[in-house]
């Protein structure tokens, strides 16, 4: 269940884990999410064909697939896919929620959320497919989350997310899904939490905003143009001014530095 583009921040889970040990509290750190081309999409409007599909799409390596998938989920906005609903529910079908991956199966479902409240938010037709497809999910623990998620809205959604740094996944992939920026404003105000010196996990949502954000500024022109119009907000400016290896060197000494004054609280 790897992530694409998740690596550069792999380091934060070991060396909050190897710093504050017992303390840390489970989660993903962000979403950095793949702009790469996906292909051509295929126009798949009935759910007849969508059926069909699911029958006939069992991709010999499964590794592939995933990550077929999982770049689609960040450039959706940019090269919309009407093959989605079957790619999500093959997707599904291939892991589940009791496997030894469960840790990696939470932090893609945290993206899959944030990705299909909001696509599903704004295109009745891709909800309707989903539902009624639902059922052909394989595995219960699945499809109870795909019946969740068709009765939540964005807004519903994020009332139910605690502040940490899987909060800023979510918002990744519901802007991923959209391209709309009120949820790179989300990402924007967590920013804040990097000045935390008490609670890790709050440290690490702000850390881990800051840092998505000057990421994706690089690979996003709509990214940087939105942190541009936000000029006035102080943490808009000193994202647009810093770079990615710099603000992981900040999280890497900040760590460091509190641990040796005293260390995290919970």
């Amino acid at each position: 269940m790897r992530l694409p583009y998740f690596a550069p921040l792999r380091f934060l889970t070991l060396l909050a884990r190897r710093l504050a040990p017992g303390r840390w509290c489970p989660g993903t750190l962000l979403l950095m999410l793949c702009l790469a081309g996906f292909g051509a999409s295929a126009q798949v409007t009935s759910a007849e064909a969508n059926g069909k599909q699911l029958q006939q799409q069992h991709p010999e390596d499964s590794a592939s697939a995933d990550t077929h998938f999982q770049q689609l989920l960040g450039h959706y906005h940019q090269q919309p896919d009407k093959r989605i609903v079957p790619l999500t529910i093959n997707y599904l079908n291939r892991h589940t929620v009791d496997s030894a991956q469960i840790i990696a199966l939470q932090r893609q479902c945290n993206i899959l959320a944030g990705f299909l409240t909001a696509l599903l938010a704004q295109d009745t037709t891709l909800r309707q497919q989903l539902r009624e497809l639902h059922p052909r999910i394989t595995d219960p623990g699945c499809r109870g989350f795909v019946a969740e998620i068709l009765t939540l809205t964005p807004d519903q959604l994020f009332a139910k997310m605690p502040l940490m740094p899987a909060y800023n996944d979510v918002a990744w992939a519901a802007y991923g899904a959209t391209g709309d920026t009120r949820y790179l404003q989300l990402v924007l105000g967590n920013c804040r939490y990097a000045a935390e010196r008490k609670s890790l996990n709050l440290y690490l949502t702000g850390a881990s905003a800051r840092w998505s954000l000057c990421s994706m500024a690089q690979q996003d022109a709509q990214v940087k143009s939105y942190l541009l119009a936000q000029r006035n907000s102080p943490e808009a400016r000193l994202v647009l001014r810093s770079t990615p290896a710099a603000l992981r060197q900040q999280i890497t000494e900040g760590i460091a530095r509190t641990q040796q004054h005293g260390g995290w609280q919970p």
